[in-house]
């Protein structure tokens, strides 16, 4: 299933809103690969990509919060804290068990729900705080 990013998820904030497209279309460029059946070593390419952009994602709205003196900024850190260690822990299945079905299923269920909720959610709280201050 394509995601789109829409107005309702974007903060306000441009580098945030930059990162978050980058977000989508990785999660496209996965669905299609896995719609393609592209071998599995290529998805897992994919797949730690994701991941390392996600961690350096991480960081670029905890600094913004903290620039911005956003009261989410310590809700926000511990989001994020949880969500590093759900993609370590992938990783570390990834790399020691490989790529199945299963777990491919289970990380593309994982990145999107991110998607969705937090950043529909929570980081959508950025870009309101901001503009009610």
């Amino acid at each position: 299933m394509p995601y789109d990013l829409t107005h309702f998820q974007l903060t306000g904030i441009e580098a945030i809103d930059t990162e978050h497209a980058v977000f989508v279309e990785m999660l496209n460029e996965l669905h299609e690969m896995c719609q393609a059946e592209v071998d599995n070593r290529y998805l897992k390419q994919a797949i730690i990509g994701i991941f390392g952009f996600l961690n350096k994602h991480f960081e670029t709205e905890e600094c913004c919060c903290n620039w911005e003196e956003c009261p989410i900024a310590s809700e926000l850190k511990a989001a994020h804290d949880i969500m590093r260690a759900r993609l370590e822990y992938l990783q570390l299945r990834i790399e020691s068990d490989g790529l199945s079905q299963e777990l491919l299923t289970e990380t593309i269920c994982t990145l999107g729900h991110w998607f969705t909720s937090h950043i529909s959610h929570c980081d959508n709280r950025i870009g309101r705080d901001r503009r009610a201050a």
